[in-house]
């Protein structure tokens, strides 16, 4: 009984050489779908959204493939089934930032905290690929922990922070 509209979602990581995101595919039922892939504190997390609803109460065949940076590379090759239902979600609310830390006019912060919002969505998730966290009014480097219905986004500056000022995350 899975969403018609669902997404694909997983996390790849390997602990020696790391991942390709390149190599990354994935297919349903033989139809390779665009991927894209945020860097988590594990590895690469992984999304893919079919270009339409899928059909109902059908048993969709995925296959995933990934291969480390290793020479010669490594591939893992993993396959599953699940059975659509008869709807798709209907996803009218935006994701929702749960917390954040530091706490907004917190005071006496160290100089270089790490940097943390947490974002819910009960709808379809997140679609990880528009995740951007700006500091100060530009863009930084982040981390993505959790699943598109719950994530952790992290940053940890490479310097800190002027004592006494006001930092503006967005």
């Amino acid at each position: 009984n899975v969403a018609r509209n669902t997404s694909i979602f997983f996390v790849a990581d390997d602990d020696k050489t790391g991942v390709d995101p390149q190599s990354i595919s994935v297919t349903l039922d033989g139809i390779a779908l665009e991927v894209t892939a945020s860097a988590t504190l594990d590895g690469l997390a992984v999304q893919c959204t079919p270009a339409g609803d899928l059909p109902a109460d059908t048993d969709i065949d995925v296959e995933l493939s990934v291969a480390d940076r290793a020479s010669p590379a490594n591939v893992a090759v993993r396959s599953y089934t699940f059975r659509t239902g008869t709807v798709a979600v209907t996803d009218d609310e935006a994701p929702l930032v749960s917390a954040v830390s530091p706490a907004a006019d917190a005071s006496g912060v160290e100089a270089r905290p790490t940097i943390e919002v947490r974002v819910r969505d009960a709808g379809l998730g997140v679609d990880f690929a528009t995740l951007v966290m700006e500091v100060n009014g530009e863009a930084v480097p982040f981390t993505v922990e959790g699943t598109p219905s719950d994530a952790r986004i992290r940053h940890r500056p490479a310097s800190g922070f002027a004592p006494q000022s006001s930092v503006d995350v967005h």
